[in-house]
């Protein structure tokens, strides 16, 4: 069976020519049992819509009527633990299928303990990655919340799955109405997962989804509300724990979403300094090594978005801002832009989109603005392709326009107004 695949696509390449829409639909639908296979036919699906985007909207409609009897077998294939999902660039396609929110639907449909394998990477890693999937569920199934926090309370038995139910709620408590309830609940065994009590893997696992969460705008408010922050101290302070870079970076996440409780509130608090140190040494690793993620703890990593979207949050206040720029924040960011421009910023654009942000903020403090302008950042910027990506083409044109556009039209004013004396 692979020796047949292979040869399918070594014909196709043969002959010169992309498979058709109906041979990928076809090699998707004889494969859907080979499990070897179907992932690699299904990637095929993949790689067409992200390659070729005049195909995709016939692709994707042929997907969904082609493939709509097999919902099931799709299901279970992308959510399962060996999934594809576990690719990042291939999550970040997959939700933009239109037969994606088939998928969902059925996850959320069938009996939910049949879900436990995959929830635990396909879902979660899902919600992590689009703002639109959790925009989808939460007007869609208005009651999954409720639902997540049934089974949460049935599975007393399973830590693990306890564990990744409250991931999940964790990446979606923003998207629904009141959740309050539900993560005061829910809180007594995160502060004990974190605490070790649940044990070290348990531990870990709930941290990384408290990071995912803090990185979410929508969900930080509510990690704020029930404490997460002062949960997090003793490591923030204790440099020698293996936590200690996971705890910072959190701790720098949530600095721009400190909620009043009485008032319901947002504002922007300083940071530790230590926190502060710890996470702009990670963003000078990706600056001046070749590194794709760096080590958050033993076994898991953070990608450099996180890692720059920490910074622009820590930089909102001016307390952390000025701690950043004593650290060389601008020159760190210069190196990130020109060593790391073509193998890592570009190759994910959502990345490129936060530097921009980042330098955005920036560039509200005078000082900053001026060291940024005489830096190079803003030829760098100007240099790159960004036509293909409406999220870094926008957070460019903000940073530019800060930059430059001000002083220009400041400029031009002037202009006008000595030509009119």
């Amino acid at each position: 069976d692979w020796n047949n695949n292979y040869m399918w696509r070594h014909k196709k390449i043969q002959e010169n020519k992309q498979p058709t829409t109906q041979d990928i639909i076809r090699n998707v639908k004889e494969n859907l049992n080979k499990p070897d296979q179907f992932q690699e036919a299904l990637e095929n699906v993949i790689n067409l819509l992200s390659n070729h985007e005049t195909r995709a909207a016939t692709l994707d409609s042929g997907v969904l009527h082609e493939l709509g009897e097999h919902i099931p077998e799709l299901t279970t294939s992308l959510f399962s633990v060996n999934s594809l999902c576990k690719i990042d660039e291939v999550r970040r396609q997959l939700v933009k299928l239109k037969f994606f929110s088939k998928l969902i639907d059925h996850f959320i449909s069938i009996t939910y303990l049949q879900q436990q394998n995959m929830i635990s990477c396909g879902l979660t890693n899902i919600f992590c990655v689009s703002n639109d999937v959790r925009y989808s569920i939460a007007e869609n199934h208005p009651n999954y919340l409720q639902y997540l926090f049934q089974s949460y309370n049935e599975n007393n038995e399973n830590k693990k799955f306890k564990s990744r139910t409250c991931g999940a709620i964790l990446l979606l408590c923003g998207y629904f109405d009141n959740p309050n309830p539900i993560m005061e609940s829910i809180k007594d065994f995160i502060f004990s997962c974190v605490k070790g009590t649940e044990g070290y893997d348990l531990q870990c696992n709930t941290l990384d989804f408290l990071m995912e969460a803090a990185s979410i705008d929508r969900c930080r408010p509510f990690l704020v509300l029930i404490g997460i922050n002062s949960l997090l101290h003793p490591y923030v302070v204790d440099t020698e724990s293996r936590l200690n870079f996971m705890a910072c970076l959190i701790q720098a996440l949530l600095a721009s979403c400190d909620v009043d409780s009485s008032t319901s509130t947002t504002t922007v608090e300083p940071t530790s300094f230590v926190a502060i140190k710890r996470v702009l040494l990670s963003l000078t690793h990706y600056a001046k090594t070749n590194a794709k993620r760096v080590e958050t703890m033993p076994g898991y990593g953070a990608d450099c978005k996180i890692i720059l979207l920490a910074i622009r949050s820590l930089a909102l206040n001016e307390s952390n801002l000025k701690f950043l720029n004593e650290g060389n924040l601008i020159q760190t960011l210069f190196l990130l832009f020109k060593n790391r421009k073509d193998n890592l910023l570009i190759e994910l654009k959502d990345r490129l989109a936060e530097a921009a942000n980042l330098v955005w903020v920036l560039s509200f403090d005078e000082s900053n603005r001026k060291e940024l302008l005489n830096s190079g950042i803003v030829e760098m910027i100007k240099s790159i392709n960004v036509s293909d990506h409406e999220g870094a083409k926008r957070a460019i044109s903000g940073a530019l326009w800060n930059l430059e556009g001000k002083e220009k039209q400041a400029e031009l004013a002037l202009q006008q107004q000595q030509q009119q004396q």
